[in-house]
C-alpha cells in the first residue's frame, strides 16, 4: 500500500514538473475578445519592449491608418512581413543588424512593440538596446502621423 502510494504521488510530482504553460511567440498577435491586440507586458515598466504611439484624434481610422503605415514603411526601407487586421509586422534590416517589431493599432490607441534583433546589444531585463532603436520608432511614428492626418482630413474641410 505505500509503494503505491509512493508511486502516486512520484507520478503526481513528475505531471506536474513536466507541465509548463509554453512562452507566446511574440510574433502571434493575441487579442481581446473585441479583436483588438493585447499588449505584451515588458520586463520593467517604461522599458523599450512597448512604445506607445503619438495621440491621434480618435476614433483612428484602421483601415487608413493602415495605408499610412504602409506607405511609410515602404518609402523608408522597412518590410512588412505579415499585415493583421489591428496590427503589422515589420522588420529593418541593415548590413551588421536587424530589428523586428509590430506595429499594432485600433480604433483608440496605436503603439509598437519590439520583438526581436541581431546586434542591437539588447538586455530587456535592463532596459537596453541600441540607442538608435528609440529614433527609429519616434520617426516612424512621425512619418505615419504625418500620412495619416491628411488622408482622413483632406483639404478644404
Amino acid at each position: 500500500m505505500k509503494r503505491i502510494m509512493f508511486l502516486h504521488i512520484i507520478s503526481i510530482v513528475l505531471l506536474f514538473s513536466c507541465a509548463t504553460v509554453p512562452d507566446v511567440p511574440t510574433d502571434v498577435i493575441t487579442r481581446q475578445s473585441d479583436g483588438k491586440p493585447i499588449k505584451r507586458t515588458p520586463k520593467i515598466e517604461g522599458n523599450f519592449e512597448i512604445i506607445q504611439g503619438s495621440e491621434i484624434q480618435q476614433p483612428i481610422n484602421m483601415k487608413v491608418f493602415e495605408e499610412a503605415a504602409l506607405q511609410e514603411l515602404n518609402e523608408h526601407g522597412y518590410t512588412t512581413e505579415k499585415i493583421e487586421e489591428g496590427a503589422i509586422m515589420v522588420r529593418l534590416t541593415r548590413s551588421a543588424y536587424w530589428v523586428q517589431f509590430k506595429i499594432c493599432y485600433w480604433t483608440d490607441e496605436h503603439w509598437f512593440e519590439y520583438v526581436d534583433s541581431k546586434n542591437l546589444d539588447v538586455t530587456a531585463n535592463r532596459n537596453k538596446i541600441h540607442r538608435s532603436y528609440y529614433r527609429w520608432i519616434a520617426n516612424l511614428d512621425k512619418w505615419i502621423i504625418g500620412t495619416y492626418y491628411p488622408k482622413v482630413r483632406p483639404e478644404g474641410l
